[in-house]
């Protein structure tokens, strides 16, 4: 079998590696014809609906308690980081109702908040600059030994690797406590542990994967640890994986969306409603969260642009990369007075001439630089349903000012 990558069957085999060598017997008589049967019975269902919460190890896990949580630099729901959205609270609040600090993440390279206040990734990534947050997070998982992550995703492309990093708490390429990214198309979660290793993934214990997605489809994913065991639920779909050793190695790393840190790991995608733990949630408190999310994730699903030709007439001047960061500033979206020539998707506008509203640069790096009298390939979203752009710093210069004004999200780096 040594040049065998892959052994597959439908019948029952004993493997043993007694005599130093790897060994299949496969077993043909009746009573293992029934047993091989009724296993791929059992496994063709767990892949479909998910394991059942009365799972021996999934039911181990008992969840939330709130003298365990007494005392600690937690939320009242014991988090000890939150980021809902750009717009929500992220405070981190007791449960006296004591304020223990705010949580913030920052946008970095080409990416920005986008629509209601959730994470774009097209090529950047957002960070946690606050080094209260990044304390507090391995200090708890390592002291209570335990540990929950939970996030809603919207994944561009049907195929991303690396893994591409959603969600990470790491320092580099090979050096973590978590990672939560997209390899092929799946979803798969690395953890450290003092048998797992320092980049929650080896030889012996590979990294989980909680299941397939698809592109352009909203997912709510949480995931909890407690020693020896890791429980999640993506879309509602219970899973499980054994996962020895404990958190007590745990130190501090960077708090990193969609990208690693000094490791190109780019993912490209939305993300929204960040909350990590200091407990493991056990699968019933999993399904309340999932129940609680559903209600709102087809909000993530995305608008549908109208797509047009149309020839450039004027543009309002924008700064310079030198004049922008001496005002304060990393991005700014510029106003470009259009004509449109044809419309290639979608519905007809009510004006020919319109504003659209682009980036043009991004933490610094100039984007979509245009010409007058040339003609581009457009893809426009309403502004008015775009309420995050207006405290974004816009350069408004056309001559004329009341034209309808559409959005264009397209990120296209000045070479």
């Amino acid at each position: 079998y040594q040049t065998d990558t892959e052994f597959k069957t439908e019948k029952a085999v004993m493997i043993s590696k007694e005599a130093g060598f790897i060994d299949i017997h496969v077993f043909d008589d009746a009573k293992s014809r029934k047993a091989a049967k009724n296993n791929k019975a059992y496994w063709e269902k767990l892949a479909k609906e998910g394991l059942s919460e009365k799972n021996e190890r999934v039911a181990q896990i008992k969840g939330f308690s709130a003298s365990k949580m007494e005392g600690l630099p937690v939320s009242k729901a014991g988090e000890s980081f939150i980021w809902q959205n750009d717009k929500a609270d992220n405070r981190i609040v007791n449960a006296k109702g004591e304020f223990l600090r705010s949580c913030r993440l920052v946008p970095q390279g080409l990416a920005y908040i986008g629509q209601n206040g959730r994470i774009v990734c097209k090529g950047g990534n957002f960070y946690a600059p606050e080094q209260s947050d990044l304390e507090a997070i391995p200090q708890l998982a390592a002291s209570q030994n335990q540990f929950s992550a939970e996030l809603e995703l919207l994944p561009y492309e049907a195929k991303q690797s690396g893994p591409a990093r959603i969600l990470t708490f790491s320092n580099g390429a090979s050096l973590r406590d978590f990672t939560i990214g997209q390899e092929g198309d799946h979803l798969v979660m690395r953890l450290r542990t003092t048998v797992v290793g320092n980049n929650g993934v080896s030889n012996i214990h590979p990294e989980a994967v909680l299941g397939k997605i698809e592109a352009n489809r909203p997912y709510h994913l949480i995931v909890s640890f407690q020693p020896g065991t890791l429980v999640w639920r993506l879309n509602g779909k219970l899973g499980q994986a054994d996962w020895p050793g404990d958190l007590t190695n745990w130190e501090n790393m960077y708090l990193q969306v969609g990208d690693e840190r000094d490791a190109d790991r780019k993912w490209l995608g939305e993300v929204r409603n960040i909350r990590l733990y200091a407990y493991a949630l056990s699968a019933k408190e999993q399904k309340k969260r999932y129940a609680q999310a559903q209600k709102r994730l087809n909000e993530l699903i995305p608008e549908k642009p109208v797509r047009v030709k149309a020839r450039l007439v004027e543009e309002s001047v924008p700064p310079t990369i030198e004049q922008l960061n001496e005002q304060g500033y990393k991005r700014c979206l510029t106003t470009r007075h259009f004509r449109i020539t044809e419309v290639l998707e979608g519905k007809t506008l009510p004006s020919q001439d319109i504003v659209v509203k682009e980036w043009c640069i991004l933490d610094l790096i100039p984007l979509n630089r245009r010409e007058v009298g040339k003609e581009y390939e457009l893809s426009l979203y309403d502004a008015r349903d775009h309420k995050e752009l207006d405290n974004e710093y816009t350069v408004e210069g056309l001559s004329q000012f009341d034209l309808p004004v559409y959005y264009s999200t397209e990120l296209s780096p000045v070479r």
